[in-house]
């Protein structure tokens, strides 16, 4: 994550021209970010024999920092046009049991996302001479942890799979310029991840390969923060 933030603060560092427009040019921020992560299990497979068995959900939330860098163009009266690129150092981490009767609660599902960065459209409408109320349209990646594990059963159960997801974020924002080359903003966004197949890894001693499982996740984000506009 630390090499994502160099990179995303060292492209500030690239000259940009912008024109006599307010909102035209480019610009690098910072921000405070809520997130939260929903999170889905169905097993499909297990020890050959085919499943579509619901072992529950759980969520997770966390406020953390982000940055982002980003550049408007295409500037009409009414309208702006622009692409950014955000990262958040987040890390969710949810756990619940694994729904089964009879019921077992030493047996533990946990989910573990970190590291989200996202690449962002934005199409704004001018509201006020310093104002900017837009939509966002992109694309998310996360890097994501599975484990399905029993300490108390012998022999030991312990699976657990890592994998990167990407998904569609979509959302809304509002900017408002309030000193010179200084600007607030405020805005939300929704990324679905979607359902992906996870193929799990015998890491205890149950000696069972195949462990397959759908997980359905998405994520919110609630950002508040400041950009500086070269």
């Amino acid at each position: 994550m630390k090499f994502k933030m160099t990179i995303l603060l060292g492209m500030t560092s690239l000259s940009c021209y912008a024109s006599d427009d307010v909102w035209s040019g480019c610009y690098a921020g910072a921000s405070a970010s809520h997130l939260e992560t929903d999170n889905q299990w169905t097993t499909t497979s297990f020890n050959d024999e085919a499943m579509n068995d619901n072992a529950g959900s759980a969520n997770a939330d966390e406020t953390s920092i982000g940055v982002q860098f980003g550049c408007d163009f295409l500037e009409t009266e009414k309208s702006v046009w622009g692409l950014k690129v955000m990262a958040s150092d987040a890390d969710l981490y949810s756990e619940h049991v694994y729904t089964q009767n009879p019921p077992r609660p030493s047996n533990l599902v946990s989910y573990e996302t970190e590291d989200v960065i996202s690449f962002v459209g934005r199409y704004g409408f001018k509201v006020s001479d310093s104002g900017l109320l837009y939509g966002q349209l992109g694309y998310v990646q996360s890097d994501n942890k599975y484990q399905d594990n029993d300490p108390l059963v012998n022999p030991a159960f312990h699976y657990e799979q890592s994998a990167d997801r990407d998904g569609v974020l979509w959302g809304i924002g509002y900017e408002h310029q309030f000193m010179n080359h200084v600007s607030f903003f405020a805005e939300y966004s929704f990324t679905d991840f979607g359902k992906e197949k996870i193929y799990l890894i015998d890491t205890g001693t149950f000696n069972v390969s195949d462990y397959q499982a759908k997980i359905d996740q998405d994520l919110s984000q609630f950002n508040l923060g400041v950009n500086y506009r070269f």
